[in-house]
């Protein structure tokens, strides 16, 4: 919807009726009139069953745009890449997020038949994990880390915990220094090779078994 701005209009009855699976709408150009107008004809997940939907809005003033409404996020945030990971097909190789974290996902097919998934949001998670001693995620599909934030992260500690099959994580520009945990981040991987030398650990207090079982890890 980038450049609609409303007016004079009167009607607006169910103008996403059954729409359950939209999920970002784009309104640059806009104004906060016309966004609170579509955040208003939204229907709630009682209603629909549906997900929450992303308004984003990169150059709205947004101060007068109603934000209460439980299933709308209004961001002026582009979507940025959370992390890009190489995996086997498996249906569930996913990094585990906090509740209600909300982000897209793509996937490129590669001739080796691995595959690349890039998760995108305009929010950053607080919880990100690709170990999991419930089944929530294979853990075993991970081959590669090639990007990923992990800014927000609450901790760090059993971030890639028997991860068997992972190789190679792209980790050298990650921002440790608000991190204090660091146990089991590589436990029972595959990784031969890291390099952490731009890592701040001053904040560090725990890295129990950080490394443990890394069999092949040589540098």
């Amino acid at each position: 919807l980038t450049g609609w701005k409303f007016s004079g209009l009167q009607l607006a009855e169910n103008m996403f009726y059954n729409c359950s699976d939209l999920f970002t709408i784009i309104m640059s150009n806009s104004d906060s009139g016309t966004i609170n107008t579509i955040i208003t004809e939204l229907p709630t997940n009682s209603e629909t069953g549906s997900s929450t939907v992303i308004i984003q809005a990169p150059d709205v003033n947004l101060d007068n745009v109603n934000t209460s409404k439980e299933n709308v996020i209004v961001t002026n945030e582009a979507f940025t890449t959370i992390v890009k990971y190489r995996y086997t097909d498996s249906l569930n190789t996913m990094p585990v997020f906090n509740e209600n974290f909300i982000y897209i996902d793509s996937i490129e097919y590669e001739d080796d038949g691995t595959l690349i998934k890039t998760i995108k949001s305009v929010q950053k998670p607080t919880t990100m994990s690709f170990y999991s001693d419930n089944g929530a995620t294979d853990s075993s599909g991970l081959l590669e880390i090639i990007e990923m934030n992990i800014d927000d992260l609450n901790t760090v500690s059993n971030l890639f915990r028997d991860c068997i099959n992972l190789v190679s994580v792209n980790a050298s520009n990650w921002n440790i220094g608000n991190k204090n945990d660091l146990s089991y981040m590589f436990a029972n991987t595959n990784i031969t090779e890291l390099d952490l030398s731009t890592w701040d650990i001053s904040n560090v207090t725990n890295i129990n078994n950080m490394f443990s079982d890394c069999i092949n890890l040589q540098k």
